[in-house]
């Protein structure tokens, strides 16, 4: 029998570019990620969307020709039963802090804390672009 952990992901603040806080990173990595998933966002900042929202899972696929980057798959399930897939890129910058990009969007993610039980708190940057707010 194979038991599966469930990580959860707490996204504690989104900024844009020129509001982003400079915050201390914690020892994270894509890679850990990959390996801990899937990863559910519990917590996130409350918005019309976000509101709608059942839950919410990132998904990590490494690339073939680089370790340090991934696709990333967030799917969110509504409490209406429907269902919604965004894509991204990322890639690790340093420990703890990754960069997303999308043809839409450009971010960066901090891991910055771990609240216990599996769960990381991680302040969301937005660099360019309109990502759909509620994919934090």
């Amino acid at each position: 029998m194979m038991i599966r952990a469930v990580f959860a992901v707490v996204m504690v603040g989104v900024a844009t570019a020129q509001n982003c806080q400079d915050v201390t990173a914690i020892d994270r990595s894509l890679k850990d990620n990959y390996c801990d998933q899937p990863l559910f966002v519990t917590f996130a900042p409350k918005t019309e969307e976000v509101t709608l929202i059942d839950n919410m899972c990132y998904t990590y696929f490494p690339l073939p020709d680089d370790p340090n980057t991934y696709q990333l798959y967030i799917s969110r399930v509504y409490c209406d039963g429907s269902t919604d897939i965004n894509s991204y890129i990322v890639t690790d910058i340093e420990l703890g802090v990754f960069r997303a990009a999308s043809p839409y969007c450009t971010f960066t993610d901090t891991v910055f804390g771990y609240a216990g039980c599996d769960t990381y708190l991680v302040y969301r940057c937005m660099l360019y672009g309109d990502c759909e707010m509620y994919d934090e």
